[in-house]
């Protein structure tokens, strides 16, 4: 049986990652300075489902290769010290794991307060007994004491400062050159901190860096926009800032046409073009479509498009996993939002009609957050929606 390379719910593997080499170049060909010292920083911005995690995973492997320390951090749905936690944690579990000294360190370290420190702890004492990570041995010090005196009590302002300083500091203070990967780092805006604003102090401690450069992804392209490219924000300029955008036509037809074969199963380009008509090039989408399809095709056999319509009216069936995505998406906007997005997934796209249709005044409003969120796009002053998937949804459920 020939392997399947199609993978969907989690960032692909780098023997299954595809294309997306000018990318690739461009950001290691600015990351890989830090071993010289040169920091260069680096934003990806793109809608949800497009990839930017899978890239990130990607670079991870690659930095692993040149011998750079990633340190991955997702902040989707932190508050500001649970951030910093999950930052130094995220910390912790690179050198430890790049010391080869303990194995699933991450995973018991994610298992609540009493096994946290106990893994710290037990971190602690292989570190000294090895006689290295003198940084690293402080801030676990730190942190097992900050944890058992913090536990079951609102932090206080200084409290809360103290961690800041001590957990942003740790990267540049190991013995290797780091890159940290922030992701989904626009959650960060809602961030109250008692010096002042988050990202202005964060700024100051990472400017003068000399071992640690940074990548931060966001699929809320327009607060991504505001936090990087308006000056009014600290972050503005310190970083350059790279659009990841779904794959296009040719892409995706090689992409299903090489998956396919290397499965075993043949695609003509007909219904190939049929998938991406209707997907478009999210690499999430096409690699569903691909799975679902060798459900039903065999080694050996052309994938008819037939198939491709069958799995195409799955997509959005409340048994398909995509359903329950969308779903889970949708849930957090309100309800006069996803009333001005049915109005453009029906076609509406000039402000009136949609505040008409939709029965939502101040439509502009509306217009805004959905591109901050990266769900809208503007075009010569007529409104879309990005992703052609969560256009068919709202039209057959909203």
């Amino acid at each position: 049986m020939k392997p399947i390379k199609f993978s969907f719910g989690r960032p692909v593997s780098p023997k299954h990652f595809y294309d997306r080499e000018a990318e690739i170049n461009r950001i290691l060909l600015r990351l890989l300075t830090i071993k010289e010292g040169v920091k260069n920083d680096v934003v990806l911005i793109g809608p949800r489902r497009v990839g930017k995690s899978s890239i990130l995973s990607y670079l991870e492997w690659k930095l692993l290769k040149k011998e750079i320390l990633p340190i991955c951090i997702d902040c989707e749905g932190l508050d500001l010290v649970a951030f910093l936690k999950v930052y130094g944690n995220a910390t912790i579990e690179a050198q430890i794991n790049s010391l080869k000294l303990m194995k699933k360190f991450g995973e018991r370290l994610k298992k609540g307060f009493t096994e946290a420190i106990s893994v710290m702890s037990e971190a602690l004492g292989r570190l000294k007994a090895v006689e290295v990570g003198t940084s690293l041995q402080e801030y676990l010090r730190f942190r097992i004491e900050f944890d058992k005196s913090t536990f079951h009590k609102v932090l206080t302002n200084e409290e809360i400062e103290t961690l800041f300083d001590r957990t942003i500091e740790l990267p540049n203070k190991l013995d290797k050159k780091c890159v940290v990967m922030i992701d989904e780092f626009q959650d960060t805006t809602m961030y109250s901190f008692s010096r002042g604003d988050f990202h202005a102090n964060f700024r100051n401690k990472i400017k003068y860096q000399k071992n640690v450069a940074y990548i931060y992804t966001g699929s809320s392209i327009g607060m991504m926009d505001d936090i990087f490219a308006d000056p009014k924000n600290p972050l503005a300029g310190g970083a350059e800032i790279i659009y990841v955008e779904p794959f296009d036509r040719k892409t995706s037809i090689e992409f299903l046409k090489t998956r396919f074969n290397d499965a075993g199963r043949r695609i003509s380009d007909n219904s190939a073009q049929y998938i991406y008509n209707k997907v478009g090039g999210f690499p999430l989408y096409l690699n569903w479509v691909g799975l679902r399809v060798c459900d039903f095709v065999r080694e050996n056999n052309a994938v008819k498009l037939n198939t491709m319509k069958n799995v195409y009216r799955e997509i959005l069936s409340p048994k398909s996993p995509i359903y329950h995505m969308l779903e889970k998406q949708l849930i957090k906007l309100g309800y006069k939002t996803q009333n001005v997005m049915t109005c453009l997934a029906m076609g509406y796209r000039n402000p009136p009609a949609i505040s008409k249709e939709s029965n939502v005044k101040n439509i502009y409003v509306y217009l805004d957050r959905l591109q901050k969120y990266g769900l809208a796009i503007k075009k010569d002053s007529q409104y879309d929606l990005v992703d052609p998937i969560l256009k068919e949804y709202l039209i057959k459920y909203k």
